[in-house]
This record gives structure tokens, C-alpha cells and sequence, in this order.
């Protein structure tokens, strides 16, 4: 469907020259084998087709669709009976993606700030996502995580490709956002023990 989908949103298919009449899956056990046939129905006045005579010409196609795309040139084919364009279903809409609202640096340290002697992971990490929930202007709030070790406290917010930390040490509060190439895997985690930890303040050299 997805071959389906990018033959009908072409020039040809969105004029009426291209549709798609037929698609069929196909067994393919490895990358080199084609997954999918499709059957275009193409029709051409003479004006669009750069013909002297002006009877339009209609013909199909079936070409077959692997991993690397069309397999061979689509050769000619009868048309089905009854041809009609197939249901192409549209892709669902993508998810919203959690986001770190511009002043969360501000927010996360100013919770922190406040806090008791000896908070709850639960009530912080709730506390900061209505705060920032509240500024987040309808975008998915980012994710937020707690984690408590005696009087220390260490938190991180996540966003789709984000992360700000937050840590209450030593009753210091420090707020800071790791560099992405410290985030790579295998290096820091976007999580409340790094935070927790003070790691990922000073950028690599």
C-alpha cells in the first residue's frame, strides 16, 4: 500500500492520468524477492499525450515492488474487468511527540527550590508535570522522572529529543541540559539517577 499510496499522489496520479486498479501481496522470503504487484490503469487523451489525434488511450501495467522498489519495467497487461481505483487507506496521523516547554529550566528549579527536607518521588514527579503541563500550550508534556536518596533529589524531563536534569545535592540545586553526543548510546541515560548523580554538566572535549 505504501507503493500504492506514492504512485496515487504522483502528477499523473493526481490528474486522472494514473490509477491504481490492483494490489496483491506476494510471499517473499528474503530482501532480493518482490512483496507486492501492482496494476495501474493509465489513460491519456490526445492532448495530454502529445498525440496528433485526440481518441484517448487507455491501457494497464503491472509492475512488482520489492525492498529496493520496482523490480522490473511494468509490462502490459488486460485491464480487470469493472477497473476501478483502489482504496488506498491515508496513513494515520503521528502521535504527538512529548515536548520540553521553553521555561522548564525555570520550573524544574524552582520545584526543586521548594521542596521539603524529604520529598515523595511520586508527588514530585506529579507536581512537575502539572507545572509543566500548565506551559506546555496543548504540545505532549515531556516525561518526567524522580529519584530520592536521603535529602538529595535528582530529576530529568524528557522530550522527543531533549533532556533537561535537575539535581537538589547538598542542598545545591543545579539545573542543566547534557549535550546530545553525551546522551549517545552507550553513554549518559536521560534518567533521575543520572541527574541524581550530577553527570553530563560539563561537555566532552
Amino acid at each position: 500500500m505504501g507503493f500504492a499510496r506514492a504512485a496515487a499522489d504522483t502528477t499523473a496520479g493526481q490528474d486522472g492520468r494514473l490509477t491504481v486498479v490492483e494490489v496483491t501481496e506476494l510471499d517473499a522470503e528474503d530482501l532480493s524477492e518482490p512483496f507486492g504487484e501492482l496494476t495501474f490503469l493509465v489513460h491519456l487523451d490526445g492532448s495530454t499525450a502529445g498525440l496528433i489525434e485526440t481518441d484517448p488511450v487507455t491501457a494497464c501495467y503491472r509492475a512488482e515492488f520489492g525492498f529496493y522498489g520496482v523490480v522490473e519495467p511494468p509490462r502490459r497487461t488486460p485491464c480487470p474487468e469493472d477497473a476501478a481505483p483502489v482504496d488506498i487507506p491515508t496513513l494515520p496521523s503521528a502521535p504527538p511527540r512529548p515536548e520540553i516547554p521553553e521555561n522548564a529550566d525555570r520550573v524544574l528549579r524552582a520545584q526543586l527550590q521548594r521542596l521539603p527536607a524529604a520529598p515523595q518521588e511520586a508527588q514530585l514527579e506529579a507536581d512537575l508535570v502539572a507545572a509543566l503541563t500548565a506551559d506546555s500550550h496543548g504540545a505532549e508534556p515531556p516525561e518526567v522522572d524522580a529519584a530520592v536518596d536521603g535529602t538529595d533529589v535528582g530529576v530529568s524531563v524528557r522530550g522527543d529529543e531533549e533532556c533537561l536534569l535537575g539535581a537538589r545535592t547538598a542542598g545545591e540545586v543545579e539545573v542543566w541540559r547534557p549535550s546530545r553526543v553525551q546522551l549517545q548510546p552507550g553513554e549518559l541515560t536521560c534518567d533521575a539517577q543520572t541527574a541524581l548523580r550530577v553527570w553530563g554538566q560539563e561537555a566532552p572535549h
